[in-house]
C-alpha cells in the first residue's frame, strides 16, 4: 500500500496500518473491537465513548481507529457531534433562517441538511474536534490550518486521509452545493443517498410490516 500518511509512520506504525486496513477489507469486525478495545480505553474519554455507542457498529470501530491512528501524529481528537435526532437536526437548519426557511443570517447558518437529510440521523457521521495546542489541557479547534504537531501541514488534512483510509468518507472533500466541512466523517456503503436512509426509517404504506426505525437503516449497511 502507498498511501501518503505512511510517509509520517515508523515502521512498526506502518505495520499495524497495514493490518488494520486487512481486517477492514476482510470485514473482521469481531478482531477489530478486541483489537481496539484497549486503545479505545487508553485513548477515548468516556464522554466521547458514550457518543461513538450510538453509531453503527462499522461506523463506531472506522471513527475510533481514526481517533487511536491520530496519536500517532501527535494530534489528539474528540467526538463533537455523532448521532442526531431529527428535532435536533431541525433546530440546527433553523439557525440563520426565517419561519419560511429563507437564509436572512448567512453567518449564522450551520446546515443545509433538513431533518432526516443528514447522515447523523442514523448514527452513521461524526464531527470531529481537535486539541489546537500543545499546550497543558485541551483547547478545541476547527480551524483548518491548526498545525498542532508543526510538521508544516494541516492537521485536518492529515486525519482526513487517515480517516478515509479506513473507509470514511471525509467532509473535506465535498464538493458544491455542500460545503467543505473538515471535522466531518460518514460512512454509508449500501445506501446511495440519505434519501435512502429516509425511507427505510420512515417506509410508506401498510405494504411494510414490521419496517423502519433505525435497525432498517443498519441493516442496509454493508
Amino acid at each position: 500500500m502507498d498511501l501518503e500518511i505512511f510517509k509520517y509512520l515508523l515502521p512498526s506504525q506502518r505495520k499495524r496500518v497495514e493490518d488494520e486496513l486487512q481486517l477492514l477489507k476482510e470485514r473482521k469486525l469481531e478482531q477489530d473491537k478486541v483489537r481496539f478495545s484497549e486503545d479505545e480505553e487508553k485513548l477515548v474519554t468516556t464522554e466521547d465513548r458514550t457518543k461513538l455507542a450510538q453509531l453503527h457498529p462499522v461506523v463506531r470501530i472506522l471513527v475510533i481507529r481514526t481517533l487511536v491512528r491520530a496519536r500517532d501524529f501527535g494530534i489528539r481528537l474528540g467526538i463533537h457531534a455523532a448521532l442526531r435526532s431529527y428535532e435536533e437536526q431541525a433546530a440546527l437548519w433553523a439557525k440563520g433562517r426565517d419561519i419560511a426557511g429563507n437564509v436572512v443570517n448567512q453567518q449564522e447558518v450551520v446546515t443545509n441538511a433538513i431533518a432526516g437529510h443528514s447522515w447523523h440521523n442514523y448514527g452513521l457521521a461524526v464531527d470531529l474536534v481537535m486539541d489546537g495546542s500543545p499546550k497543558p489541557g485541551l483547547q478545541w479547534t476547527w480551524d483548518d490550518n491548526v498545525d498542532t504537531n508543526q510538521d508544516g501541514k494541516s492537521d485536518w488534512n492529515q486525519i482526513g486521509e487517515v480517516g478515509e483510509s479506513f473507509g470514511l468518507t471525509w467532509g473535506g472533500r465535498f464538493q458544491k452545493p455542500a460545503p467543505v466541512d473538515k471535522p466531518h466523517f460518514q460512512y454509508h456503503k449500501g445506501l446511495a443517498t440519505v434519501t435512502d436512509a429516509l425511507r427505510l426509517y420512515k417506509p410508506a404504506g401498510p405494504q411494510f410490516p414490521g419496517m423502519g426505525g433505525m435497525q432498517a437503516v443498519w441493516d442496509a449497511i454493508v
